[in-house]
């Protein structure tokens, strides 16, 4: 079986200058293939960027035959990349497993590509490509397996999901991005293994799940991950809802990632209920963020957006303070678009625009100025003036500089 070379623009000027790299370094005696996942996208005629290559060849050898490739990461792996005029291609020396830990497995150099398919994750992701015939190597039944959509593991299903846990995450992350299956017997396994997630580090499992809710099906990630147990063993609690309530997350999601949705609000859609009036809704979340370590401002933010969408869902009941608050959040694009998509009949678009006509209009006054008309205003005032002198200036009541200057003055009399 021949490999079609990529149609994609930028995926085929990657692939035809890994291909020549490999050629080369064959050429020079040493056995290169390009490899893994630009050949599965290659094959499913997705686009991809990122091209890999595998090779017997030295380093020193390497950099004589390559010279404009760079060394990356830790010696001992020797891996090299060579800058293109769309990223980088990956030369990476042939390597078997040494050994596993359940965490991460260390690896050796060999002459041996037979060796270095073995230690792969999934069939799928072990195709290999010869320079010159563009020959399809394929020694674990990848292509089948791309032909029947199906996520399996190379080896023992059971044995390879022990050595590395991360893989559990990464074959739910595959079959959400590809819209495959898993393997009966990888289901099986990765049901019976599910606990294991819990020796990941936080940053490793918040990378996997970020990577599923980057998928146009992420509805179908979070289904697999409550399904094969995977959410109870990272959250530390079942999913708190029916078959009916999944159903809705599942549609959800899937509906938020193809609207475009901000990460943030992805994992605020994918962590909360979809009842978002719930109030004790914050604290939950709060805890789910915590558990994967969260940066402060990420955490904040998807907070944000969550505060936002109770507000919304309870428009028309919002003092003058809150409606405001909502309307200044610099989260309110993605209030907008996950209100629409969790209650269209809320139709926030025509409430907003209703009470706000000068919606995201700047403020008359700022920094100094601000500071100079408040000084001799009592403290616990100021804050409410503002947030007044606030809806005033978007619901359209202050039009001018004088009309915000006087608004302050007669309130704070």
């Amino acid at each position: 079986m021949r490999l079609r070379i990529p149609e994609n623009e930028v995926s085929r000027v990657q692939f035809i200058l890994a291909l020549d790299i490999a050629e080369k370094l064959q050429r020079a005696g040493f056995e290169s293939l390009v490899v893994g996942g630009a050949v599965r996208d290659a094959l499913l005629e997705i686009p991809s960027p990122d091209v890999d290559l595998c090779t017997a060849c030295p380093s020193e050898e390497l950099e004589k035959l390559i010279p404009n490739a760079r060394p990356w990461g830790f010696c001992k792996y020797s891996v090299y990349r060579v800058p293109s005029e769309h990223g980088t291609i990956e030369i990476a020396r042939f390597r078997e497993e040494a050994s596993c830990d359940g965490r991460h497995c260390e690896v050796r150099l060999t002459d041996s590509f037979e060796r270095d398919v073995r230690r792969r994750d999934f069939t799928i992701n072990a195709l290999a490509v010869r320079p010159i015939t563009l020959e399809v190597v394929d020694l674990v039944g990848g292509v089948a397996d791309l032909s029947a959509r199906t996520i399996r593991a190379i080896g023992e299903p059971i044995r390879r999901y022990e050595e590395d846990k991360l893989r559990i995450l990464r074959a739910v992350r595959f079959a959400t991005r590809l819209d495959f299956k898993l393997s009966s017997d990888d289901a099986v396994a990765i049901e019976k293994l599910a606990n294991g997630v819990k020796t990941l580090s936080a940053e490793r499992v918040r990378g996997e799940i970020g990577g599923i809710l980057e998928c146009s099906h992420s509805g179908n990630g979070l289904e697999l991950l409550i399904k094969l147990g995977i959410w109870c063993a990272i959250f530390g609690e079942e999913f708190d809802g029916d078959d009916i309530e999944l159903a809705r997350r599942v549609a959800l999601l899937n509906s938020a990632a193809v609207h475009g949705i901000s990460r943030a609000g992805m994992w605020a859609i994918f962590l909360a209920p979809i009842e978002l009036k719930n109030k004790d809704l914050r604290i939950e979340v709060d805890k789910k963020l915590e558990r994967l370590k969260f940066p402060k401002a990420e955490r904040e933010k998807i907070s944000r957006i969550l505060d936002g969408i109770r507000l919304a869902l309870d428009f028309d009941n919002l003092t003058k303070a809150l409606s405001t608050a909502l309307a200044d959040s610099p989260e309110l694009s993605t209030v907008r678009k996950l209100t629409a998509l969790v209650a269209p009949d809320v139709r926030l678009e025509t409430r907003l625009a209703r009470r706000f006509p000068n919606l995201g209009a700047p403020r008359f006054l700022r920094g100094s100025a601000l500071g100079e008309i408040v000084k001799d205003i009592p403290a616990e005032k100021v804050a409410t003036i503002l947030s007044e002198l606030r809806y005033a200036e978007l619901s359209g009541e202050v039009h001018t500089l004088d009309d915000a200057e006087h608004f302050i003055t007669s309130r704070s009399l």
